[in-house]
């Protein structure tokens, strides 16, 4: 006489049941480490010659903090376009920088290190998911060029108030 054992059923649920959760908690934790939880961005945009300049910084509360200064022509001051200016970013307009940081893999990330001639020295300093990164250069990848952009709108072009409440941003250096 053979015996074949018979398979316990339960046991197989069992199994199959713990195999399902544990993909499906290693899934939950990839997606979580890949999302980009924001705390601010800082924005400089100077040179080693008298200009314009503008210092920005955007935080999670979508607040917007700008200091700026423009020449309407050497050793002249805008001044309706210069001093200490603050707002609030739009939903729309957050949701496209955290797009954007995605999409330059603020992760991975690097700027060059450039730093000769008369031109645009870009700072960018990034704190998002307890991290803070920092880039700065005169020349930057084609990757970063959106998002250098879309600062450079918030701070010049984007409706700001100004105001005379002093705010501290963070030095470049």
């Amino acid at each position: 006489m053979h015996l074949t054992a018979i398979p316990n059923t339960n046991v197989m649920k069992y199994t199959l049941l713990i195999s399902l959760l544990s993909i499906a908690c290693l899934s939950c934790q990839l997606h979580t480490r890949d999302k980009l939880h924001f705390e601010k961005i800082i924005y400089h945009s100077n040179s080693f010659s008298p200009g314009p300049f503008l210092n920005l910084e955007i935080d999670s509360d979508r607040t917007v903090f700008a200091c700026r200064t423009f020449d309407v022509k050497p050793k002249t001051l805008d001044s309706l376009q210069a001093g200490n200016f603050k707002g609030r970013l739009s939903e729309d307009d957050y949701k496209q920088l955290i797009d954007m940081l995605q999409s330059v893999d603020i992760n991975t990330l690097e700027f060059p290190g450039v730093f000769c001639c008369d031109n645009v020295i870009t700072t960018i300093i990034v704190y998002y998911n307890h991290k803070r990164k920092y880039l700065r250069s005169m020349e930057h990848p084609r990757k970063a060029d959106e998002l250098i952009s879309f600062l450079l709108k918030i701070g010049k072009v984007y409706p700001l108030a100004k105001t005379n409440q002093e705010h501290k941003i963070e030095e470049e250096f």
